[in-house]
């Protein structure tokens, strides 16, 4: 920043797939097999990396815009 301070940018991530669960209709297949490959990607590399998240739940799985997933809630992680 030009005074010297400094900032944390972050992703806007406006839902959960808990919230996205919630919903009255069912997900259609094609959705739902692109949340889950996504969550599974990056438990992947989570892996990968030597880290163990241990609390995968819906409401830490984060939504964008367009309903792609990003695992969030790093709060326990090993």
């Amino acid at each position: 920043m030009p005074d010297g301070s400094s900032a944390l940018l972050l992703e806007l991530l406006p839902s959960t797939l808990t919230a996205l669960l919630e919903q009255p209709q069912p997900l259609p297949a094609c959705l739902a097999g692109r949340i889950a490959s996504e969550v599974a990607a990056g438990i992947a590399f989570l892996h990968r990396n030597n880290v163990m998240h241990r609390d995968i739940k819906p409401s830490n799985v984060l939504l964008d815009g367009s309903a792609h997933a990003k695992v969030a809630d790093f709060g326990i992680a090993a």
